[in-house]
């Protein structure tokens, strides 16, 4: 898990960046700079992964408040990205399912086991957009 959250922390901000250029010069993002979405999500992600280490005492409120954080970034993301271009309709299916992974993962958050194998399914989304895009 530590090294795939490493992984998709160094990619983020990358992604941004590089989805920027491909999204018809960034005309499509309708006003949303991903780098700041990337950047507080790599934070969030270095609190769950220490969670989930045992760097840090698990707490099931604030694994739920950075589940949040991530929908509604993602959604906003996804809601906002306009156009018909296939690069476009890929790019917002990507955030579509990457809050769907996230609503998922609030579901356990009480659970460390489970949210444990859902984060896993998101860095997973993560993993593949940067894929993707970087």
């Amino acid at each position: 898990m530590r090294k795939a959250a490493s992984s998709a922390l160094r990619s983020c901000l990358l992604t941004a960046a590089t989805a920027s250029i491909l999204l018809c010069g960034g005309t499509a993002l309708a006003g949303i700079e991903l780098s700041p979405v990337m950047s507080s999500w790599s934070q969030n992600l270095r609190k769950l992964d220490g969670m989930l280490s045992g760097r840090t005492e698990y707490d099931a409120a604030k694994v739920g408040e950075s589940l949040k954080a991530y929908i509604a970034d993602a959604s906003r993301v996804a809601e906002n990205l306009h156009g018909t271009s296939n690069s476009v309709r890929n790019f917002r299916d990507r955030f579509a399912a990457f809050a769907a992974e996230g609503r998922r993962a609030l579901a356990t958050a009480a659970d460390p086991a489970g949210f444990r194998r859902n984060l896993h399914r998101m860095v997973g989304q993560c993993q593949s957009c940067h894929a993707a895009y970087n």
